[in-house]
């Protein structure tokens, strides 16, 4: 069977107050997940930003959010890179169902984490500092949680390890609404000849311009039938919104994951944005079980999108990061 080292640690100790039973189940279905992950393991496109210096540090992954794509950090990927005292190599996939990556019926973040296990094998990486912004934050947390042999640090980007469609996150905040109406949109659009067509399509539910632009660069020409289609998989992210705002890696969706005696000990970095919801100070407290040395910083002038709002900041905090002194052992 698949074992993992926090897994098998965690079955040695129990957390506060969660009852043994409970938390044996969690992680046999973690277990199960895990496995299924491993075997459906999707094959991820990815694009690199090599520094013209020897790598002088492990390399860096950086996960983009729904709807993204690799591109969407290719010119903060080249900045950081230009800024890092210690070379890296920067690593950008594709996560499922986006981008040039496979497609895919399920989302869930233990497969998505399963992904980037076996894109990391493919590339020969043992180790990596894992960046993931928004539903990629979520994925690199569970990453960092199920494979700790794997990451030697994460830096997450405005969002916590939490349910945002339960009772622990914004159910109701006005950038998880307006993406839930973009994904449905998307979902019900019918076929068009043209990107303005499309456009037009959006502007009757979507008022901002900025996130119909960025939900249209995931429309390409149909080479096949003609007129526009999605690149991305549509459909399977419609179906899984309810999995894609929650953080389940065993315990379910309606129990924090912290249920489950997943510790990830090493640096974590959370970057929050100061006008979005999506870190709150009640996420602290379970931030804080799941990731005991965490660390956040707030961006006062950005929201939820921090590195394309304010990438001067973001990347600046970013470097200070991965070129901090005396990180925590490996």
């Amino acid at each position: 069977g698949v074992r993992h080292l926090s897994l098998t640690a965690a079955a040695d100790k129990v957390g506060d107050g969660v009852h043994v039973g409970q938390e044996a189940q969690g992680r046999k279905r973690t277990e199960g997940l895990l496995r299924a992950g491993l075997a459906g393991a999707v094959k991820l496109n990815y694009v690199e930003v090599k520094s013209d210096k020897p790598e002088g540090a492990c390399p860096v992954l950086i996960l983009h959010g729904l709807l993204g794509s690799s591109r969407n950090f290719a010119s903060f990927s080249k900045a950081l890179s230009d800024e890092l005292v210690i070379p890296r190599r920067i690593i950008m996939p594709d996560l499922r169902n986006h981008g040039e990556s496979s497609h895919s019926t399920s989302m869930g973040y233990v497969n998505m984490a399963a992904d980037i296990k076996a894109l990391l094998e493919e590339l020969g990486i043992d180790k990596c500092c894992v960046i993931g912004h928004s539903m990629g934050g979520k994925a690199a947390a569970c990453l960092a949680l199920l494979f700790p042999e794997l990451v030697e640090s994460i830096a997450i980007l405005d969002i916590a390890p939490v349910s945002y469609t339960g009772q622990h996150g914004p159910r109701s905040s006005k950038t998880w609404v307006e993406i839930h109406s973009i994904i449905d949109a998307l979902n019900t659009m019918p076929k068009v000849e043209t990107r303005k067509d499309a456009d037009a399509h959006l502007a009757a539910t979507i008022d901002d311009p900025i996130l119909r632009s960025f939900a249209l660069t995931n429309l390409v020409p149909d080479r096949a039938e003609g007129g526009m289609k999605w690149r991305i998989g549509i459909k399977s992210i419609a179906r899984n919104m309810g999995i894609i705002g929650g953080f389940d890696l065993g315990q379910g969706l309606q129990r924090p994951a912290s249920d489950l005696g997943l510790k990830f000990e090493r640096d974590a970095f959370f970057i929050q944005g100061g006008a979005s919801s999506f870190i709150r100070s009640t996420h602290l407290p379970e931030i804080g079980l799941l990731f005991p040395r965490f660390k956040v910083q707030t961006m006062r002038n950005a929201g939820h999108w921090v590195h394309s709002e304010d990438p001067e900041a973001t990347i600046r905090n970013v470097q200070r990061f991965l070129d901090r002194e005396n990180p925590t052992p490996f």
